[in-house]
């Protein structure tokens, strides 16, 4: 078992320890919190001073922000730099095989394996039947016909969440798979309302962003859900840290992504 820890933030580098061998660094639900090519050549130096592996996370593109992920691309090429990249748009997928063919160890992100991931299935799970049962307990990934066609993409790896309802896992599956732990996300969008909250305002800006949610998340309850939910900026988790029966056989990562919601 790989064991990795996601990092938002450059300065929480130093507590990285040894018990992690991977570091994953970026933020997968807004491209406004998306990796800059000075956070990028940092973690790189990083990684190659204290023998960490490194992963990348993108998130999907705008725009405003295709400008800055090629320059992270390039640099990477230039500098012969060997990472993963975590893909959570199909655009940037495609552009990748397109332009950087076989540069990068490629990863289908969490919101590309698209899965039922509301606390409410939890509700539901014992009065179905077995058939619905398995579906919920799978994530998009598990149709195999699908296969094919991410492999012809280069997709070494797939990520997973920690749900409630647990990962079932078709056999013979092609990818090595990554669990994320302990934060599960229920629901991401484009717009985001932290800043509005925070400080008052009469309407919130889609466009321009003050990263408020970097400060600050919202504490949320639901009755029906029956637990805490976590707003961190235009994303909504919950939390899980009972790991699963299956983890030593289905998955050979396991990524600690607290970073996602608490500042660490």
């Amino acid at each position: 078992m790989e064991y990795a820890i996601q990092i938002n933030n450059i300065k929480y580098l130093k507590n990285v320890t040894q018990e992690y061998s991977r570091i994953y660094y970026g933020n997968e639900f807004c491209p406004h919190l998306g990796i800059s090519l000075g956070e990028v050549k940092q973690v790189v130096e990083f990684c190659s001073i204290n023998h960490k592996e490194l992963t990348l996370v993108t998130p999907y593109i705008i725009e405003d922000y295709r400008e800055a992920i090629e320059a992270i691309l390039k640099y990477l090429v230039e500098k012969n730099v060997k990472c993963e990249i975590v893909i959570n748009d199909w655009g940037l997928l495609y552009h990748v095989n397109r332009v950087y063919n076989e540069q990068f160890e490629l990863v289908l992100g969490c919101l590309l394996n698209k899965m039922k991931k509301s606390p409410v299935v939890m509700n539901l799970i014992d009065k179905v039947s077995v058939d619905t049962r398995q579906v919920l307990e799978k994530a998009s990934i598990n149709l195999s016909p699908t296969w094919e066609y991410i492999e012809d993409l280069k997709i070494k790896r797939v990520e997973f969440e920690n749900t409630l309802q647990g990962n079932r896992i078709e056999n013979k599956m092609p990818f090595e798979k990554s669990l994320r732990y302990p934060y599960i996300f229920i629901t991401t969008a484009r717009k985001c309302i932290t800043n509005y909250c925070v400080k008052n305002l009469p309407y919130y800006n889609l466009v321009k962003c003050s990263q408020s949610c970097k400060e600050t998340y919202l504490s949320l309850y639901n009755r029906i859900m029956q637990r805490e939910l976590v707003l961190k900026g235009n994303t909504l988790f919950y939390k899980n840290d009972i790991l699963p029966d299956n983890l030593e056989k289905e998955f050979s990562r396991l990524v600690f992504n607290a970073s996602n919601v608490m500042d660490v």
